[in-house]
């Protein structure tokens, strides 16, 4: 396979998945978690280079290989940067040789290793990678100056948005299996949708008929959703479950994709827009048939015109306006329209490339510049509210 396919194929890649990075890295083909960051501006001593990786990200490091397919994909993600060509051939890489034995600088098991003839090098204990010529390894003095390559992977920058909770285990998936279980009180439980962890969620068993799994929250301006980044909504925050939430996409994600169709339900409290002609106003809004994606695919949203409710006129103003959009945050926007986030104050939500840029903005900011389309707003498809409070929930 030449070196230009290999290049032409990790771009395409990258197109499709670069809302996975924080903004300038790039996405791993082979594992959407993680991301890498060719650093061709500035040449460093390996100890630097470490140390430099963890200041430009979160428990950033220099990049481990576990793999052949990693090694060709991260030469394709090298010759592919910017300004490569004032680099030497060597390039740092996070093998390191610990006492007789070498080691990966981020705790990765080191089991996989493509050495060049005659290395490694007993008197050298760093390694770096050829991505010029023979695009193999070998041992250098640590002190060299290279250009090298930074690893991140995403639950890692994320994992200090919420504190650690005790979370008791349970092998029910959702609010609704706790419904079944003969439960009718609102209130937090234990929820484990992917049989993998579990994790706590406020469940909805008073509302229509109950079992809903609430995912996001406005109940007042005590906790801001304006100004959060791709992070935090992935694992999601809150200021108390029963208080003002976001679930965390990846969570969302699972719950609305594990069962072949799940309902989603919206419900507005108030206006608060000054010349609001109902103030005390209440609309409520359901669709069926929704999910969203995962991480790599932008959690795209999905979600059919049909409705009930009073929450819009007719299916062009709901949710169904966001239909088949991006994800989108003010650190990555995935085509979102930048006005969006400096001048209409949107953030964490489906937002188009054009204005409007969504009929409905529950996660933006709660008191906006302006009144009408900005901010935490709904549109009815007669007119725009700013809600006082707002809950979505699913089952």
């Amino acid at each position: 396979m030449s070196a230009t396919f290999i290049s032409l194929l990790f771009s395409v890649i990258i197109g499709a998945c670069q809302s996975a990075c924080p903004q300038g890295w790039r996405p791993s083909i082979d594992d959407s978690n993680k991301c890498y960051s060719v650093i061709a501006s500035t040449k460093k001593d390996w100890i630097e280079a470490k140390a430099f990786c963890n200041d430009i990200a979160p428990n950033a490091q220099l990049t481990s290989i576990s793999s052949a397919f990693e090694s060709v994909e991260l030469n394709a993600l090298t010759i592919t940067t910017y300004n490569i060509s004032s680099c030497d051939d060597q390039i740092w890489i996070g093998a390191f040789d610990a006492n007789g034995q070498f080691a990966w600088s981020d705790g990765t098991p080191f089991e996989y290793s493509i050495w060049q003839t005659d290395e490694p090098e007993p008197n050298y204990q760093c390694v770096s990678s050829s991505w010029r010529t023979s695009r193999s390894w070998k041992t250098m003095d640590c002190g060299t100056e290279n250009c090298f390559i930074c690893e991140v992977y995403m639950d890692d920058m994320c994992s200090t948005s919420l504190p650690a909770t005790n979370t008791p285990s349970t092998t029910l998936k959702d609010c609704k299996d706790w419904f079944d279980q003969g439960n009718r009180t609102d209130g937090i439980y234990p929820i484990n949708p992917d049989g993998r962890k579990s994790f706590n969620a406020y469940c909805d068993m008073t509302t229509d008929g109950g079992g809903w799994t609430v995912f996001q929250r406005r109940n007042d301006d005590s906790l801001s959703f304006y100004d959060k980044t791709w992070c935090e909504y992935k694992v999601g925050f809150n200021n108390g479950l029963e208080n003002n939430l976001w679930l965390g996409n990846d969570h969302i994600h699972i719950l609305s994709t594990k069962d072949s169709n799940v309902e989603l339900r919206i419900d507005l409290w108030g206006d608060r827009d000054p010349t609001s002609p109902n103030p005390a106003i209440y609309l409520w809004e359901k669709h069926t048939n929704f999910f969203i994606d995962n991480e790599a695919n932008f959690y795209t949203l999905h979600i059919p015109s049909a409705f009930t409710g009073n929450a819009s006129t007719d299916p062009s103003s709901t949710m169904h306006n966001s239909n088949n959009l991006r994800f989108s945050t003010n650190d990555t926007m995935n085509g979102a329209n930048p006005v969006c986030f400096k001048t209409y104050n949107n953030n964490g939500w489906w937002i188009s490339s054009s204005i409007p840029c969504s009929h409905e903005a529950l996660n933006g900011k709660y008191t906006p510049t302006m009144w009408g389309g900005s901010g935490f707003c709904w549109y009815t498809g007669t007119n725009w509210i700013n809600p006082k409070q707002s809950r979505m929930m699913l089952r």
